[in-house]
């Protein structure tokens, strides 16, 4: 009786088990993973950007499932009505569905330090065998292209093409999503469905264009050979010279610049008005 269902592990101020304050079990995890590095997305902590994107496409989706269930059955029941092409389109959609949260699920659950099937299928290029220092995960990881925050882990040769298809299949997904909801929206429906509809199309609208700049950006990048990391630091060197350019512009307009001529203190001195005139005065007249 009175023990607690969590464990509990007594640490000294050093962090030394054996005295001092009692942590939880799931505290202790969570300090491990921080002197040690992340190994995979599922590892606490986790951040925030990784709860709100887990919070947000599942509401998106589920909600959107919910309206489209609800106006294939009132089709078919109230109105004895056959599922239009609505139905047709879910089925692509929920293929969208299934495989991006396969690849959901493999990028949140391999720990990208470690080889994979899919290191095989890129190319042998400095891209792609260059090992690079991750802070997050406290190790090198081969063909390192950034740390994405939504997924909470490191993106490199061994699961850059997961990335890239689930980057691809949740654009297709909310394609697909906006253009039933435009769809339902131009037919015939009550007030609150309509309303329903309208907002889950405006949802997953914000959804599409997260997706596809992500598509966009990563497309671009593979036609143009470089990494995330390579274009960043480009990026930021192209900024420095401009900066270094215009300071040495500004220099070079100030030094070239005239200044106003400095007034002649004899001059100044010899124009006075009361003085000069000692020469004129008259002798005084002789005796």
């Amino acid at each position: 009786e009175g023990r607690r269902a969590t464990k509990m592990v007594a640490h000294d101020h050093n962090g030394n088990p054996g005295g001092g304050a009692f942590y939880p079990a799931a505290a202790r995890t969570a300090a491990r993973a921080v002197d040690q590095g992340r190994r995979r997305g599922f590892e606490s902590p986790l951040s925030c950007n990784q709860l709100v994107s887990w919070a947000g496409n599942a509401a998106v989706t589920g909600s959107f499932y919910a309206l489209c269930c609800w106006l294939l059955v009132f089709q078919s029941l109230q109105r004895r009505r056959r599922p239009d092409i609505v139905g047709f389109f879910l089925v692509a959609h929920l293929g969208t569905v299934v495989g991006g949260f396969s690849c959901w699920l493999f990028l949140e659950t391999h720990a990208p330090t470690s080889s994979s099937w899919f290191s095989k299928c890129l190319r042998k290029s400095e891209r792609w065998t260059k090992g690079r220092y991750c802070r997050e995960h406290k190790s090198t990881i081969v063909g390192l292209d950034h740390f994405c925050t939504w997924l909470n882990v490191a993106i490199g040769t061994s699961n850059y093409i997961p990335f890239y298809a689930l980057a691809f299949l949740g654009t297709v997904q909310y394609v697909l999503h906006v253009a039933i909801c435009v769809y339902v929206l131009a037919g015939p429906l009550a007030v609150l469905p309509r309303v329903l509809f309208a907002l889950a199309g405006f949802a997953g609208l914000l959804l599409l264009f997260a997706y596809a700049a992500l598509l966009s950006f990563h497309t671009y990048l593979a036609f143009a050979g470089v990494g995330t990391y390579d274009w960043i630091l480009k990026q930021q060197q192209t900024e420095l010279v401009h900066h270094r350019q215009q300071v040495h512009n500004q220099h070079s307009a100030g030094t070239t610049r005239r200044t106003p001529p400095r007034a002649d203190a004899t001059a100044t001195t010899n124009h006075h008005p009361t003085e000069g005139h000692d020469d004129l005065t008259p002798p005084p007249p002789a005796a």
